[in-house]
């Protein structure tokens, strides 16, 4: 589960796809100021992104820390020294560590 501000987020609120070979999968993303001081959850996947231009001079995200966390305060507790030049932080929800495994490892073989 997700809250917002006491507001429950639902896939419906989820604002970002991330493709990957086996399927699109859908997050709610937020800067990480506002994630850290309103975002509350537990059994998510947790990701952040760096902006990056590649040698065409096309940005792309450069995701970073992703993992599945019991408590989005893990998260936070995270490596702080990597949260510099963060620009967005992606949350979703899952219902067990399988489903989360399954998803980190799609994201990661297409994405790194």
């Amino acid at each position: 589960m997700l809250k917002f501000k006491d507001k429950e987020i639902t896939e419906n609120d989820y604002d970002f796809t991330v493709p990957t070979k086996k399927a699109d999968y859908t997050f709610y993303s937020v800067n990480p100021i506002s994630a850290i001081q309103f975002l509350k959850g537990s059994n998510l996947i947790c990701m952040a992104s760096y902006g990056n231009k590649n040698l065409a001079g096309n940005f792309y995200n450069r995701f970073t820390n992703i993992g599945y966390f019991k408590d989005i305060q893990d998260f936070y507790k995270s490596d702080k020294k990597e949260w510099i030049g963060i620009e967005k932080m992606y949350f979703k929800s899952v219902l067990d560590t399988d489903e989360a495994k399954m998803i980190i490892e799609s994201i990661k073989s297409t994405n790194h």
